[in-house]
C-alpha cells in the first residue's frame, strides 16, 4: 500500500506550500485583487486544513463548501487558471513529483466549476 501525500511530507510541509502560495497569490496582479478584503491568515489555516484532508491527512476542515465560499466573489477563468499556475509552480518549487502534482490539479481542476463564477 502506498503512502498519502499527506504521510509522505506531512502538515509542517503542506503548511509551508500554502503559505508559499499565498506569499506568490498577493504578488499577483490578476489573483491579489481577489483576497483584499478578507483575513489572509485564516484562508491559509483554511486553506492548509482542507489540503491535508484532500492529500490522505487528518479530515480537520470545517469551512465552507467551495460553492458557498466562492460563490460571491466573480472568479473568472483568467485568475482560476491565475491561481492553478501558482500552485503548479509552487508544488514543483517543494520537490513534489510530476505524479503528485498531477493528483492535486487534478483535485482543484475538478473544482473548476464551483470556483468561477463570472
Amino acid at each position: 500500500m502506498s503512502q498519502s501525500i499527506y504521510e509522505k511530507y506531512g502538515f509542517e510541509a503542506i503548511s509551508k506550500i500554502v503559505h508559499d502560495l499565498y506569499a506568490r497569490i498577493s504578488k499577483s496582479e490578476i489573483a491579489a485583487p481577489y483576497f483584499v478584503e478578507y483575513n489572509i491568515e485564516r484562508i491559509i489555516n483554511h486553506q492548509t486544513e482542507l489540503l491535508c484532508s484532500i492529500l490522505g491527512g487528518p479530515a480537520n476542515y470545517k469551512g465552507r463548501e467551495l460553492a458557498h465560499a466562492h460563490r460571491n466573489l466573480s472568479i473568472n477563468e483568467e485568475a482560476f487558471d491565475e491561481v492553478g499556475d501558482l500552485i503548479e509552480e509552487t508544488l514543483e518549487d517543494h520537490g513534489l513529483t510530476d505524479d503528485e502534482r498531477e493528483q492535486i490539479m487534478g483535485v482543484i481542476n475538478g473544482a473548476r466549476d464551483v470556483i468561477i463564477t463570472a
